[in-house]
């Protein structure tokens, strides 16, 4: 998947079957290495799941030196 087709969110129809959550597990796993996080799973019927997930928005921050935390003070 190249920068031009990220989306901010992807939802997804998900069949647990036989598997169970094992599978939903190994999605899951999948989507947080692709940089995506679960915001709500919902239950069609007894196998059946919708998963909603939300593009994390990734920081990149620079080390200007030592920080002085001034709660510490």
């Amino acid at each position: 998947m190249s920068d031009g087709d990220v989306k901010p969110y992807l939802v997804e129809a998900f069949d647990a079957g036989p598997s169970g959550l094992k599978g939903m597990q190994a999605l899951l796993n999948t989507r947080a290495a692709e940089g995506y996080s679960l915001v709500q799973a919902t239950p069609r019927n007894t196998y059946h799941w919708v998963l909603i997930f939300e593009r994390r928005m990734v920081e990149i921050s620079v080390d200007t030196g030592p920080r002085l935390d001034l709660l510490e003070v």
